[in-house]
């Protein structure tokens, strides 16, 4: 028996809506929509945005040959912010070992002018207890600010030098005195430095031993972290993956 139209139109409503159904991950929960990230009018608002997410290297590696390794960031928004701060959870990982992080730290963002903001950096008091916190559903419940581990020697000033485009650039350091928050033999003191839009950042990493020697650097292109999103049919929800 030939189907109705009414069934056909049934069957393509069904599937529409199933096809519609995307659960968004716990760690983008205080994330809007990427489409509307560029709407937001207030300055800060739209910052804070624009920070928080999930980011990914992945296309540009694909696209450029350049030799880096894979990597992603989950980047969420920690403790209550007040009007001119915002505290986040950085985590650095590879797509094929999510639960053993490159790089974990806490940033809060203060802004000391209208258009310049400066990042302050604290690590975790035992940063193994919180790997892939974002999966959770109350991160850092029980964790205070007084636990963690201030080092101002990361600190960063970063500067909206295009306000209409909300663009933001680090300023350059004037020393080298991050020190490198992992368990490596020769490598002592790191460098970052970024641009920040609403598509993801583009970041350059410096490496250097315990004399400020340079040991190794990103590419001169630098590193492009794009954000990723949710409902893209190739996005691959962290929290649900078992790696």
């Amino acid at each position: 028996m030939k189907p109705t139209y009414f069934t056909i139109l049934f069957f393509a409503l069904l599937a529409t809506a199933c096809k519609q159904k995307v659960i968004k991950p716990v760690y983008l929960r205080d994330n809007i929509e990427v489409d509307n990230i560029a709407g937001i009018e207030n300055r800060f608002d739209h910052f804070k945005q624009q920070v928080v997410g999930h980011f990914s290297n992945k296309e540009q590696l694909e696209n450029y040959s350049i030799d880096e390794k894979e990597q992603e960031l989950i980047i969420i928004p920690i403790f209550k912010d007040r009007p001119d701060e915002f505290w986040v959870y950085v985590e650095l990982f590879s797509p094929s070992l999510v639960d053993q992080p490159i790089e974990q730290r806490v940033q809060r963002f203060r802004k000391v002018e209208r258009d310049t903001i400066l990042v302050e950096v604290y690590y975790l008091p035992q940063p193994e207890e919180y790997i892939n916190e974002w999966k959770k559903d109350k991160p850092f419940e029980n964790l205070e600010k007084k636990d963690l581990v201030r080092d101002n020697g990361c600190d960063m000033i970063i500067a909206c030098k295009d306000p209409s485009n909300h663009i933001y650039r680090t300023l350059p350091s004037q020393d080298i005195t991050c020190h490198l928050g992992t368990r490596n033999t020769i490598a002592e003191y790191m460098d970052i430095s970024f641009a920040l839009t609403d598509e993801g950042y583009l970041m350059r990493f410096k490496y250097y031993d315990k004399s400020k020697k340079l040991l190794r650097e990103s590419n001169y292109s630098g590193l492009y972290f794009e954000r990723l999103d949710y409902q893209h049919e190739d996005y691959v929800n962290r929290a649900n993956s078992k790696q």
